[in-house]
């Protein structure tokens, strides 16, 4: 009788998992991108590299445009058209586009994250001593010795946890893209 049902069961079970995943798929292969995109194509290639090298800019992305007339327009691309893009209310022809940045904020906010979960934890450390302050007993032993070292020690993971995101943040703001496309890039609109 065990085995009927656990069979029973791992038929339903399978029924309904196909049932689920076969026709998502199938709506999900339905809708057909529409959207124009910014594409930027290298044109000077190292040895180690397959031909072509893309950058894609989507409808929405933060980016740092610098025209020909040295004017700097910063913010989110609002739409992609076929010979111009509109960033923040401003056009500006495809043509004219000297260099391109990518302007996230990324790098920042995980800094500030990262540095406010270390100023947290080295508060929570101080208030270690008020929560578990030296008791002795009549052995002359802390009593809450291994409650404030676990303590400690919890806090001391989340101030890993939030160098680490330090460290990460900084490396996404050191390492923001600069293209120049008067030199080894052209540019151009994608479907």
């Amino acid at each position: 009788m065990i085995r009927l049902l656990k069979s029973l069961f791992k038929i339903s079970f399978l029924f309904v998992v196909l049932r689920i995943y076969i026709p998502t798929s199938c709506y999900s292969q339905d809708t057909i991108r529409k959207e124009n995109f910014l594409v930027i194509e290298s044109t000077k290639f190292k040895g180690w590299q397959k031909p072509p090298t893309r950058v894609i800019f989507n409808k929405g992305e933060k980016v740092k445009i610098k025209d020909y007339n040295d004017r700097v327009i910063k913010g989110k691309i609002d739409t992609i058209l076929d010979s111009c893009i509109v960033i923040d209310g401003n056009k500006i022809k495809i043509n004219d586009i000297k260099e391109i940045n990518t302007a996230s904020n990324k790098g920042l906010k995980v800094t500030l994250a990262g540095l406010g979960t270390i100023v947290f934890s080295a508060g929570m450390m101080v208030l270690s001593i008020v929560f578990y302050p030296e008791i002795y007993n009549d052995e002359g032993e802390d009593i809450n010795r291994w409650s404030r070292f676990y303590y400690q020690l919890g806090i001391s993971m989340i101030a890993i946890v939030g160098a680490k995101l330090t460290l990460g943040g900084i490396l996404i703001l050191a390492t923001v893209k600069h293209y120049r496309i008067d030199k080894n890039w052209k540019i151009y609109v994608g479907k």
